[in-house]
C-alpha cells in the first residue's frame, strides 16, 4: 500500500515513475491479508490506488520484477523510493519478551508468512501466540480452523484483539473466535516449544502449564525487508550510485505498522521527495526558551 500510494502522488506531481513489484499481483500485504476471513473489503485500498495508476500515463508498472541494487542502478533513475514492507518474525520476542523462547524443538515452529502465502501445513492442532494483540491473531485462527485445523489462540493479553476495543472490531472478531470453535486461552505466555506441546506462563501468578499441540505460529513483531534500501543507501555513500541522488523507504519497510500508516508514508514521501524538510518549522514546533 505504501509503494503504491507513493507511486500515485508521484505520478501526479508531474514525476515520471516506473513501478517494480516483486509479485505478479499488487498491494503487497493488502493483497495477502484480504484473503483472509472478514478482509475482503480491505483490497479496496490497493484497487482504487490501482485504478489511478492505470488512468495516469506518467506511471509504468512493471509486475513480477524483484529488483536488486545493481538493476535499480543500471535503470538510471535519479530516485528511488523502497516499498518491500516487512515479514513476520519466527521468535516470540515482542510486548511481553525480550528474550524469546528458552527452548524451540526442532519443526514445532510455523512462519506466519506460510499462512498468509496459504501454503499447506502438515499439522492437526496448531497454537497460535498472539503477542501483537489487534486482528491479525484472530483472522488467522479462523483462517486455520475454516481449513480443518484445531486450533488454541493463546495471548499474554485479557482477551484476544485487546487493541481492537480501540476500533470497536474486537467485539465481532472474539464473537467469531467463539462461534468457529477456536479454544481461546488467555493471560498466558509461550516460554518454551517443545516435541509436540507448548509450555505456557501465567502473565500474573508465573506458574506454568502445557497446551498439547502439533505446531505453533508465534505473532508478536514484524521485521522490514531493508536489504534493497541498505544496499543502494552504501552506494549512494560510497560515491557509486552513478546518477541516483537519493533512497528512502516507506511503509513497514521503514516501520511495520498499521496499513493506514503505511498509505500515509507512502503519501508523505511522494510529497516530499526531492526536498529538505525541516520538521520544527513545518509541523510548527514552538520555541520554549529553554
Amino acid at each position: 500500500p505504501a509503494g503504491l500510494e507513493a507511486a500515485r502522488v508521484l505520478g501526479e506531481r508531474g514525476h515520471k515513475v516506473m513501478l517494480a513489484e516483486a509479485e505478479r499481483t499488487l498491494g503487497g500485504r493488502v493483497t495477502r491479508e484480504s484473503r483472509l476471513p472478514g478482509l475482503i473489503e480491505w483490497a479496496r485500498v490497493r484497487d482504487w490506488r490501482l485504478g489511478q495508476i492505470a488512468k495516469n500515463s506518467n506511471i509504468e508498472v512493471f509486475p513480477e520484477s524483484r529488483l536488486k541494487a545493481s538493476d535499480v542502478l543500471d535503470l538510471g533513475v535519479d530516485r528511488v523510493v523502497v516499498a518491500t514492507g516487512s515479514k513476520w518474525a519466527r521468535d516470540t520476542i515482542g510486548r511481553h519478551s525480550a528474550t524469546g523462547l528458552e527452548t524451540e524443538a526442532q519443526g514445532m515452529v510455523i512462519g506466519a508468512e506460510t499462512i498468509l502465502d496459504g501454503d499447506p501445513i502438515g499439522a492437526s492442532h496448531v497454537v497460535i501466540y498472539d503477542d501483537d494483540h489487534y486482528y491479525i491473531g484472530s483472522v488467522m485462527a479462523l483462517e486455520l480452523r475454516r481449513k480443518g485445523h484445531e486450533v488454541t489462540l493463546v495471548t499474554p493479553a485479557g482477551r484476544p484483539c485487546e487493541f481492537g476495543v480501540m476500533t470497536t472490531e474486537v467485539y465481532s472478531s472474539n464473537a467469531q473466535l467463539f462461534d468457529e470453535g477456536v479454544n481461546v486461552v488467555t493471560n498466558q505466555m509461550i516460554v518454551a516449544v517443545e516435541s509436540g506441546r507448548v509450555i505456557t506462563e501465567c502473565t500474573m501468578s508465573g506458574r506454568r502449564g502445557a497446551i498439547d499441540c502439533d505446531a505453533m505460529v508465534p505473532l508478536a513483531r514484524r521485521i522490514p525487508v531493508g536489504d534493497l534500501y541498505q544496499s543502494i543507501s552504501a552506494m549512494i555513500q560510497d560515491g557509486t550510485a552513478g546518477s541516483l541522488r537519493s533512497v528512502v523507504r516507506v511503509g513497514d519497510a521503514e516501520a511495520p505498522n498499521t496499513i493506514a500508516a503505511a498509505v500515509y508514508s507512502g503519501y508523505r514521501a511522494a510529497m516530499e521527495l526531492g526536498r529538505d524538510i525541516d520538521l520544527a518549522a513545518t509541523f510548527g514546533r514552538r520555541d520554549r526558551g529553554l
